[in-house]
């Protein structure tokens, strides 16, 4: 007889979905997709998204399996249940990346590379808007 596992296709559990992320050249980004549990039959893949291209980074068919692939172990890591770690970012690894959970849900992070000069020069943009719009807020 087949006993229901907690963790049967339909029930996962996403603890933390990925979020946008600014980072600088050379960095590591780490982009969340944390589930409770695969079981058998479910699958969660990792996809890089560019202008140019749509690439499967990861594929995993539940933990029991043991199918895990990962497209290149030098430059990607899985750490945890799934997060996704993008090791010495390049101007060619901004773009969409997004964890899809198979009869669950896509979820989806927008990361943008920016070299040093350009990282500064955005924070100063964004400190000059907030120190604005605080100040609108305390004349009102």
């Amino acid at each position: 007889m087949f006993a229901l596992s907690e963790f049967q296709s339909g029930r996962i559990h996403v603890i933390s979905a990925p979020k946008d992320a600014i980072v600088t050249l050379g960095s590591d980004i780490s982009i969340d997709c944390t589930v409770d549990a695969l079981a058998v039959g479910d699958s969660l893949a990792w996809w890089h998204q560019t202008t140019d291209s749509f690439t499967r980074l990861f594929l995993s068919h539940g933990i029991e399996s043991g199918d895990v692939n990962l497209v290149n172990t030098d430059k990607y890591e899985i750490q945890g249940t799934y997060n996704l770690i993008v090791k010495s970012a390049e101007f060619s690894d901004a773009g969409v990346y997004m964890c899809e959970i198979t009869g669950h849900g896509n979820y989806t992070a927008k990361v943008s590379v920016l070299g040093n000069s350009l990282l500064h020069a955005y924070l100063d943009v964004y400190q000059l808007d907030i120190s604005q719009t605080v100040e609108t807020s305390v004349t009102l």
